[in-house]
């Protein structure tokens, strides 16, 4: 089986533990394939932190040539994907947590079976999405996803499965011995992001926020966007949000593997966000949230914006902070409702999500060449 990594490693955690499952039954034999050798070295030691048997690990290296055409990272991944389309297509089976690598059933040829596991619970439209008809078999969180697949015809009911929270599950494992990420005991407020300008708040709300939350003094800051927030970003634009660090009261985390394995979402005792999926992760626990509307969303009655149930929606700076001095004292109207969606979205599996999905490729693969 082919496990492409090539979405980038904050995409990692939701398919490297099925991997991990996978490489422990007899007669199946996976290969990863990565970008480059950094996502190489990064994707072994996770596979050391799952405790789980090496992968297979191959390189999608690119002629020189064809590396000059690939300057932006989208088409550096297409671009590895028609290069390399011979020999992943050989496999058996195909895994992958993102889309763009249903090209490979659109070149001439025959392409094995492709299993997608989405990277992420969250509501966005883009989440549901026509490549999703693409893939033979779907495997999703929670029943959440599975019912809005169906209902929107990009999958058929035998076609997708319910496997539970894959990377939920995994970082439980990992996290046992997590230090505090600060010395006080002040709440701990994650600011989290979504990438996209058109519909996050960075732009506009990051530094006011941190500069808002430093001058109440009462609480602690994580301040970790999206990972492809500054994923092209100069080291001199990086170090411009670095230096609003401040020692013991705000961390500023633009780049590190904590802004994927949930270090910060349960470290937090309080959720600030937009659209970003993170925010059912950080519900593994009710806890309080809100968030922040930057361009006047239609998010009544929106499915796109479901997870706004979970807290007030604020649109200025003066709404945030009096929404998040008063967040613990008004969570307990948003408890029931956040634990009802949690549920629907990051299913019931526990600790054994990542076998479910493994039992569920395999028979899905199965049945797949059957019917052939």
């Amino acid at each position: 089986m082919a496990v492409l990594f090539i979405g980038g490693m904050h995409q990692a955690l939701h398919i490297a533990p099925v991997a991990a499952a996978l490489t422990e039954r007899q007669g199946i034999k996976a290969s990863a394939y990565v970008a480059n050798a950094d996502d190489a070295a990064a994707l072994a030691i996770l596979m050391q932190r799952l405790g789980a048997q090496p992968l297979n690990i191959i390189i999608m290296t690119l002629p020189i040539w064809l590396m000059k055409l690939s300057g932006l990272i989208r088409a550096s991944k297409i671009l590895r994907l028609i290069f390399w389309s011979g020999k992943i297509r050989r496999y058996d089976a195909i895994l992958t947590a993102e889309r763009s690598s249903t090209l490979l059933k659109r070149l001439p040829g025959r392409t094995p079976p492709m299993i997608h596991i989405p990277h992420g619970a969250g509501d966005r439209a883009k989440g549901f999405e026509p490549r999703l008809a693409l893939f033979d078999h779907v495997i999703v969180a929670g029943p959440k996803d599975r019912r809005r697949m169906i209902a929107q015809g990009l999958v058929t009911p035998e076609r997708c499965s319910v496997s539970g929270a894959i990377k939920v599950a995994a970082c439980r494992r990992m996290q046992q011995n997590n230090v505090p990420l600060f010395d006080n005991d002040h709440p701990v407020v994650l600011y989290n992001s979504h990438f996209d300008h058109s519909l996050g708040s960075w732009s506009r709300f990051a530094e006011p926020l941190i500069k808002a939350v430093i001058a109440d003094g009462r609480y602690n800051l994580i301040v970790a966007p999206h990972i492809r927030m500054f994923e092209t970003a100069s080291n001199e634009a990086r170090d411009v949000w670095r230096r609003r660090a401040m020692s013991g009261r705000v961390i500023v985390d633009l780049d590190s593997e904590r802004l994927s394995d949930m270090s910060y979402t349960s470290a937090a005792d309080i959720y600030i966000g937009d659209v970003s999926s993170q925010v059912y992760e950080f519900l593994t626990v009710a806890k309080p949230c809100l968030f922040i509307d930057a361009h006047g969303a239609p998010w009544q009655d929106n499915p796109d914006y479901a997870m706004w149930q979970f807290g007030p929606v604020c649109s200025d700076i003066a709404q945030i902070m009096d929404a998040l001095n008063h967040a613990k004292q008004g969570h307990s109207a948003y408890v029931e409702i956040q634990r009802m969606m949690v549920a629907d979205a990051l299913g019931d599996s526990g600790d054994r999500a990542a076998e479910v999905a493994a039992q569920q490729l395999v028979e899905a693969v199965e049945a797949l060449n059957r019917s052939v």
